[in-house]
């Protein structure tokens, strides 16, 4: 061996130079650790398992064996983890298993001491009512005292409200033949009933699941079966299709020429028939969309629309030979005065023909100069009646009259102003100032934009609210 520091050689094994004594011992190299990914730290598979509840256990177990596996530098730290982790569960389920089993320490107490009715009343007040465990519990205690056909009846009573016979379980099934193999005949009938009806549900419920699974199992083979077929239909026929199509090749390529001039022809005929559909369409549309129009514009000025008014018209009687012109010029006629025709809205605010006087008379509703100040809209377009008191014609007007309502003794009520327009059929009796009778006729409203009173000193127009009676009929009390 050489030395590194004078050069002497000297013998195998020397651990230091026979010439200069300088140490011959080669230091061995420090082994690199490895860095370990994320998920192979202790933390990361920690929060796993316990984030998981367990769940991903053998998710953890493949990544720590991994770890021992690759990087045995880390198998130290990974063990310790390891037992704690272990010495958790141990923990937690010592824990669980002690207060799992409170009930059966509190009940065995009871039993120890022979106070059975200790026991089942423990049991009624901690155990769910109607569980499997409540039922069982009952039945121990039973089984305790050698009441077995109690502790019989117990476990059948369980079965009989079980809502599914197929989740009653062999345990259950053996300690029903540990209790009634000691009981009474009757408690042994019962008891093979029960464990009758458990075995005939789970055979039905076993039965279903093979007669599914059989059926699910043929709509897969008939699936396939069919999908084979049709994949078989569709491989021949696009062989015929094939050859079809060779066999027309060449008489498509002669009549090429004769094709393309009819479907230019048809083109051209599909494109005009196209453009005369579009125009007969924007026609329509444009019809209707005026006739939409004029009938809004009529709705909006006249309260009605054209076909509003023949609905009203020929409610009254036969339309006969009527035609749409007829009823177009008729309309027309009768938007330019409405009052000529004799039409009033009715308590709808619809027009209609008005009644006969009579009629009128049977429908028309009194009222008080306040109510119809107050509430407008519930008397708006109704018939109405009321002893009123004229005071003559409306300046500027023809057949607009002030009023006053009349009280006792026929004495006018000058707080009560009113409009009258004279819509009367029949005008041949005139009206005079100071007239006094019953007004029939249809309340308008109350108008609040035509009517004023000037400040004597301002000499500004104040304008008021009077309200309006279209008067259908005048009956003369007094001149």
């Amino acid at each position: 061996m050489k030395c590194p520091k004078c050069g002497a050689e000297n013998p195998d094994n020397t651990n230091f130079c026979t010439n200069c004594g300088n140490s011959l011992s080669v230091a061995e190299p420090k082994k690199e650790t490895k860095k370990l990914p994320f998920f192979l730290h202790n933390w990361f598979m920690s929060l796993v398992f316990w984030g998981s509840m367990g769940f991903l256990f053998l998710v953890v177990l493949i990544l720590f064996i991994i770890r021992m596996v690759k990087y045995p530098e880390h198998r130290k730290n990974a063990l310790i983890c390891l037992g704690v982790q272990a010495g958790a569960l141990i923990l937690i389920g010592a824990i669980g298993a002690y207060y799992g089993g409170a009930d059966d320490r509190a009940i065995n107490k009871y039993l120890k001491n022979s106070d059975y009715a200790g026991a089942i009343e423990y049991i009624e007040n901690n155990i769910d009512y109607g569980s499997e465990s409540y039922y069982e519990k009952r039945a121990y205690v039973y089984g305790e005292q050698k009441d077995y056909d109690a502790a019989t009846n117990e476990i059948v009573t369980y079965i009989e409200n079980k809502d599914d016979l197929t989740k009653v379980y062999s345990g259950t099934i053996d300690l029903l033949d540990k209790y009634s193999a000691n009981a009474s005949s009757e408690s042994k009938t019962k008891a093979e009933t029960a464990k009758a009806s458990v075995t005939k549900a789970k055979e039905d419920a076993a039965a279903k699941a093979k007669a599914e699974k059989e059926a699910k199992e043929k709509a897969e083979a008939e699936a396939k079966a069919k999908a084979e077929a049709e994949a078989k239909e569709k491989a021949e026929a696009e062989a015929r299709e094939k050859e079809e199509a060779e066999a027309k090749k060449q008489a498509e390529k002669e009549a090429k020429e004769k094709e393309k001039q009819e479907a230019e022809a048809k083109k051209k005929a599909e494109k005009e028939a196209k453009e005369k559909e579009e125009a007969e369409a924007k026609a329509k549309a444009e019809a209707e969309a005026k006739a939409k129009e004029q009938a809004e514009n009529d709705k909006k000025t006249y309260g009605i629309t054209r076909d509003e008014f023949a609905e009203v018209l020929f409610s009254y009687g036969d339309p006969g030979d009527t035609t749409d012109a007829d009823i177009d010029e008729w309309f027309e006629e009768w938007k330019s005065d409405p009052q000529h025709w004799g039409w009033v809205k009715n308590a709808s605010g619809k027009w209609t023909i008005p009644l006969s006087e009579s009629e009128i008379q049977a429908q028309a509703v009194n009222f008080t100069y306040k109510d119809l100040m107050r509430y407008p809209d519930q008397y708006e377009g109704i018939y109405v009646a009321k002893k009123f008191y004229l005071r003559g014609k409306v300046e500027g007007t023809n057949n607009k009259y002030g009023a006053y309502t009349v009280g006792e003794y026929n004495l006018p009520d000058y707080d009560s102003d009113f409009i009258i327009i004279d819509n009367r059929t029949d005008k041949s009796m005139k009206l005079l100032e100071g007239d006094i009778g019953i007004i029939y006729g249809v309340f308008k409203g109350i108008n609040s934009t035509d009517y004023y009173q000037s400040n004597a000193l301002t000499d500004k127009k104040v304008y008021i609210e009077i309200p309006e009676i279209d008067m259908m009929y005048f009956e003369l009390i007094e001149e």
